[in-house]
C-alpha cells in the first residue's frame, strides 16, 4: 500500500476567490468531505505578506489522513493557484480536478501523481540500499 500525493497548479478565472481566506477554508472542508475523509481541526489560512498589494492566500487543513494546502496567487497570469493533495490513503484524484476545475473556474491546469510507501515500506527500502 502507498500513500498518495496530488499536486496540481491551475489558472483560476475567480481571482475574487483566490483572496478570501475564510472562502478558501470553507472550500477545504468541503474537499475534506467530499473525499469522505476526516478534519482534525479547523482549517488554517494566512495571507502572504511582502509580494505586494495582491498577495495571496496559503489555507491547509490537517486531515487524519495527512494534509490539503491551497497556495493562491491572483496577480500572477501563469499559474495562480497551486494545490497539494497528501493522504495515507488512495482518493479519486478526477473528482478533485473536477472539483478544483468548476470551483476556481480553472482554465488550465497540470497535475502530478507521486506514490510514496508507507512507513513499514520505506524502512524495508533504505535497508536494503544500505546492504
Amino acid at each position: 500500500m502507498q500513500m498518495m500525493h496530488l499536486i496540481v497548479d491551475g489558472l483560476a478565472a475567480n481571482l475574487y476567490l483566490l483572496r478570501q481566506e475564510a472562502d478558501l477554508c470553507a472550500y477545504l472542508r468541503h474537499l475534506v468531505d467530499l473525499l469522505g475523509m476526516r478534519l482534525m481541526t479547523e482549517p488554517l489560512s494566512v495571507k502572504a505578506v511582502g509580494f505586494g498589494p495582491e498577495s495571496g492566500v496559503t489555507a491547509m487543513a490537517i486531515i487524519s489522513e495527512s494534509h490539503i494546502v491551497l497556495h493562491s496567487w491572483p496577480e500572477r497570469n501563469d499559474f495562480n493557484l497551486n494545490v497539494d493533495v497528501f493522504s495515507c490513503r488512495c482518493f479519486r484524484d478526477g473528482l478533485v480536478m473536477e472539483d478544483l476545475r468548476e470551483h476556481f473556474q480553472m482554465n488550465e491546469w497540470k497535475r502530478k501523481i507521486i506514490w510514496r510507501p508507507l512507513l513499514g515500506e520505506t524502512k524495508a527500502v533504505a535497508h536494503r540500499e544500505a546492504a
